[in-house]
């Protein structure tokens, strides 16, 4: 109990902070800063992932696959938001002030993860007016405003292992993306806005917007390739979106993320939940138009990314090890004492 309220006290002391700084904004890494781009999150997808037995070739029978939380180097806790176009597209970017009658999805990620570089063949149809035939650009290609050029819709294939026939004319372009494969847990919030320049700075603000009654919406909480009767259990069931069910779901991943990382141990706890490595996300180089995310999103769908688990030496060969290691006699020992 005395976990769980300090856990609400450091929630709540977020949420507050995400309210004041919604003038400034949410602050930016500094990869962001310098590309203007940022992280895109994605609904789950399949990996191709190498058996274990491959991926562990360079250690013979004395290699075992390690653990997937151990697999997964890096940790992060992502807040982003986006508008919602007529077509249902997402464009991902900073913090935003409402327009009456727009729709907006704002989105909290607890994940671990790896990013693997996935190289895409990309372009995009450009075109004049309705009737236009148009023409393949690259994605680097600036639009002729004057001309009234827009982009009808882009193609991506991963390189190498696409069964399109390329024209040399296409002017496709190479460029790499990070794309994010791991698990964790995500929150998020469908939101129309009721009313005009309404921050969205942050989930404490849209809770309390939505409690005035100046916005409107649904919140969901999801796990990301994790899955098990006690993180069943520690999910909430919102019904509505207020400050009070945002509170609920932010506390339920506080508590759940824990459980990820007895995924795969043996024992009544780790044999309850399950972890299987997804597509999470993506870092775009060049750009977060809807159209382009869609178009990547299809192509990582249709062609699974390859992820190989990294391997370390077997638990016995590892303890023959340490025992084999002459161990200093007398220890150094910390003269550290608390009065």
């Amino acid at each position: 109990m005395i976990i769980r309220s300090l856990i609400a006290v450091g929630a709540l002391s977020t949420l507050c902070a995400c309210a004041v700084g919604s003038v400034l904004g949410l602050p930016k890494t500094p990869g962001e800063q310098a590309a203007s781009y940022g992280y895109v999150p994605l609904d789950p997808l399949a990996v191709d992932q190498l058996s274990d037995a491959d991926s562990c070739k360079e250690l013979a029978d004395n290699g075992e696959a390690m653990p997937l939380l151990d697999a997964l180097p890096d940790l992060a806790i992502r807040f982003a938001v986006a508008d919602v176009d007529a077509s249902g597209g997402l464009t991902f970017g900073p913090s935003k002030l409402t327009s009456e009658g727009g729709t907006y999805r704002a989105v909290l990620d607890y994940v671990n993860v790896d990013a693997v570089p996935v190289i895409f063949l990309v372009h995009k149809r450009v075109v004049k007016s309705s009737g236009d035939v148009g023409r393949w650009e690259g994605p680097s290609y600036k639009l002729n405003k004057i001309s009234m050029e827009y982009v009808e819709r882009y193609e991506a294939h991963i390189r190498g292992k696409s069964d399109v026939a390329f024209a040399n004319d296409e002017k496709f372009e190479v460029v790499t993306m990070p794309v994010y494969i791991g698990v964790g847990l995500r929150l998020s919030a469908d939101i129309r806005a009721i009313k005009g320049n309404i921050s969205l700075s942050g989930l404490g603000a849209i809770g309390a917007q939505a409690e005035a009654s100046a916005l409107s919406g649904t919140l969901t909480v999801q796990t990301l390739g994790v899955n098990g009767a006690s993180l069943a259990t520690a999910l909430p069931l919102p019904n509505k979106l207020d400050q009070t069910t945002i509170e609920s779901g932010i506390l339920a991943i506080g508590t759940s993320r824990a459980m990820l990382y007895t995924a795969g141990l043996s024992g009544a706890a780790g044999e309850k939940i399950v972890a299987t490595p997804r597509v999470v996300g993506l870092y775009s180089p060049i750009g977060s138009d809807p159209a382009l995310i869609n178009a990547v999103y299809a192509e990582i769908s249709r062609v699974r990314p390859a992820w190989t688990r990294p391997c370390r030496p077997k638990a016995s060969t590892a303890s023959q090890s340490q025992a084999s290691t002459p161990r200093p006699t007398n220890p150094p020992s910390s003269s550290f004492k608390i009065n």
